[in-house]
């Protein structure tokens, strides 16, 4: 009984933190990859899955339809979701919530088997220690985003599945024999599915066992059935997604004070994750003025202390591992800057297997005073003076994830110069019919990205929406104006289009649904209304044709029919409808 206590503290504790989540609805990326995703409805989409990028599903215009990315468990875990509870919000975040308190448990057994293997191979250590570093983790305000954001749940997949693998293959050094090593390879292999930062840390392997005393020779070759894992899934991914894209541009210079910038901020988290903000709009630095912030001096500052520490230290070996844990799993999300989409670079859920490495850190810590002092008075007093002010800020960073309206709020007071924010606050404001605030949101949008069609297109929607559709077809002829692609375009000539014909101008409804037809919008009403702009215009024969058409798309369009037939009776006008 006394060993399941552990457990049941961290059960408790994270769920209390944590209780928001269960109000929480979906926000972000959740819309696209469950509420308009195909592959999760069905295990026949499998095929699919596997032999796609992550968002070659999606044909919307959130984001384009191929990625860097390549992730198919995140896919079949959603899946599996969606088989239990459909579109419930409150489903996957318990799915989340859960994925989360697992790996607090590995993190307990991990620094359970580590503490206690200096000791004959006992891995029954005290308790106390694991404890305290499987409640740093799970209480780490920088795990905030990936636990109550749904669409994170590879964040937490991954971290969970390399985590099982870590803690069998030190079971498997400890007398537990090949079937343990073998199931932590082939578990490691579905870490590689979950994300693609499980490929760069294959070498951790071949390193703990380094770290453990074994001969450089004996230690290589116990990892290298991990490296060549990884190489294969390498081989896989890029067979299937090609060569990664960038999709930010910069100099080798700017690539430079990039890594600095990101490396500081992160260091900075990872120590002091405090006044956590929920969006950092990423702007390649251009001078090293740019860069000059406390980040650098916290990275200094950390560097030379564990400089220090590791030189005094006894345990060098496991403190180097941890601490190359910690910057292996960091290095992606730093050094391939160039390649991560969107304004959306530095996140504190690419924080999320790091702080995994760094609560095992602070236990070896805590392990070191315990054997200076009395316990007592050297692990519960600092254990206490962090885990509560971690709990409190836990819980107030995951408050701000539980509907895209509060997100984006705060988001807007975190990164005022974002044009994302603005825009995306303005989406929110008229999705609860506020249209007013939401043209203020637009209109700041536009001052920070004045080529921006979407926002234009919004601002166009949202005065329609007032009656003013003077203001609202001035906004879309801008959006036309600005429009990348001929699939925006033709939605804007549709819309544009409709507000003609509504304001009895059929000429140019004519033009614009012409445009918007003749691009691919296969749409039964869109062809209905350019046969009603025609029939205004006495063109009858183009008319025909149009209402001919929108009956052959959808034969139920009783618009249409009803059109069709006042034509063919002689209405010249025909079709108010």
């Amino acid at each position: 009984m006394r060993k399941a206590v552990p457990f049941f503290v961290i059960l408790l504790v994270t769920t209390a933190v944590y209780y928001c989540v269960w109000s929480g609805g979906f926000l972000r990326d959740d819309f696209p990859v469950i509420t308009e995703n195909p592959w999760i409805t069905s295990p026949g989409y499998i095929p699919d899955i596997f032999t796609s990028s992550l968002w070659s599903f999606y044909k919307g215009d959130f984001i384009t339809g191929t990625s860097n990315y390549y992730r198919p468990v995140m896919h079949l875990l959603l899946m599996g979701s969606y088989s239990l509870f459909g579109t419930d919000p409150a489903g996957y975040h318990a799915v989340n919530l859960a994925f989360h308190i697992l790996n607090a448990f590995l993190v307990f057994l991990t620094a359970s088997a580590l503490l206690g293997s200096k000791e004959k191979n006992d891995i029954n250590r005290p308790l106390l220690l694991p404890l305290a570093a499987a409640l740093l983790f799970a209480l780490h305000p920088a795990n905030a985003e990936p636990v109550v954001w749904v669409a994170a749940i590879g964040e937490l997949s991954f971290t969970f599945f390399f985590m099982a693998a870590f803690y069998l293959f030190i079971l498997s050094g400890l007398g537990r024999g090949a079937v343990f090593y073998a199931l932590s390879i082939c578990v490691y292999g579905v870490a590689l599915f979950s994300k693609e930062t499980a490929t760069v840390l294959a070498p951790l392997f071949a390193l703990y066992g380094i770290a453990e005393g074994r001969p450089l020779i004996q230690a290589v070759k116990r990892g290298a059935p991990y490296l060549a894992a990884a190489i294969v899934f390498v081989l896989i991914r890029s067979a299937i997604v090609g060569a990664l894209s960038a999709e930010h541009a910069m100099s080798g210079f700017q690539y430079i004070l990039s890594v600095l910038t990101l490396t500081a901020q992160y260091a900075e988290k990872l120590i002091f994750p405090f006044g956590i903000k929920l969006y950092y709009p990423f702007h390649p630095p251009t001078s090293f003025s740019d860069i000059v912030s406390h980040e650098l001096a916290v990275l200094f500052l950390l560097v030379a202390g564990l400089a220090f520490w590791i030189w005094k230290s006894s345990s060098r070996r496991t403190i180097v591992f941890f601490l190359l844990w910690i910057m292996m799993s960091l290095s992606p999300a730093i050094l391939m800057v160039k390649y991560i989409q969107g304004e959306w670079v530095f996140a504190s859920r690419y924080l999320y297997f790091s702080t995994a490495g760094f609560s095992i850190l602070a236990a070896i810590a805590l392990n070191r005073l315990a054997s200076i002092r009395p316990v007592k008075a050297a692990t519960i007093i600092p254990v206490l003076l962090v885990l509560v002010p971690f709990a409190f800020e836990s819980a107030r960073v995951s408050r701000f994830w539980t509907d895209e309206f509060s997100f984006w709020q705060k988001a807007v007071v975190d990164a005022p110069s974002s044009p994302t924010t603005h825009a995306s606050l303005g989406v929110a404001y008229a999705q609860k019919k506020m249209y007013g605030e939401a043209i203020r949101e637009y209109e700041a949008t536009i001052k920070i990205a004045p080529d921006s069609a979407g926002v234009y297109s919004n601002l166009g929607v949202a005065y329609y929406n007032l009656n003013e559709t003077g203001k609202a077809v001035l906004m879309f002829e801008k959006a036309l104006s600005f429009a990348k692609d001929e699939s925006s375009g033709a939605s804007l000539n549709a819309r544009v289009g409709i507000i003609y014909l509504e304001k009895d101008l059929p000429e140019k409804a004519a033009f614009h649904l012409e445009k918007a037809v003749s691009a691919g919008m296969n749409d039964s009403n869109l062809y209905n209304f350019l046969g009603i702009a025609f029939a205004r215009l006495g063109r009858s024969d183009k008319a025909y044709a149009a209402f001919s058409e929108a009956l052959r798309i959808d034969p139920q369009n009783g618009h249409a029919r009803q059109n069709l037939k006042k034509l063919n009776e002689g209405g010249a006008g025909a079709g108010g409808n």
